[in-house]
């Protein structure tokens, strides 16, 4: 048997981030769903000026924040989701596994 390590090509594909046109992908799909609707629910003139101009702008600003971090809107709900203050200590209680109950806990 051979002592050599065996090599395993990692493909570019599973590791790059899911972009369409330089933008998230996600965020990118939501804004298209939103100017297309408002096009065409209110079918004006000014709506679709209107579609136009925020689609625009949204994908300037979502090109930007890919340039920056292609996974930033995941990042931030995950920061949204943390609490603002950890307290140094647990609480006085622990919850009995077994029973199911909380117990003091003594120090």
């Amino acid at each position: 048997m051979s002592q050599e390590l065996q090599t395993v090509p990692i493909r570019s594909s599973l590791t790059r981030p899911r972009l369409i046109a330089g933008a998230e992908r996600e965020l990118f799909l939501f804004l298209l769903l939103i100017c297309t609707s408002l096009v065409f629910v209110l079918m004006s003139l000014p709506a679709a000026i209107a579609g136009v101009i925020i689609w625009s702008g949204g994908y300037w600003a979502l090109r930007e924040m890919a340039k920056g971090d292609p996974m930033m809107s995941k990042i931030f709900f995950r920061h949204i989701r943390y609490r603002p203050f950890y307290r140094a200590r647990s609480s006085r209680t622990v919850i009995d596994q077994k029973k199911g109950k909380k117990k003091q806990c003594y120090s």
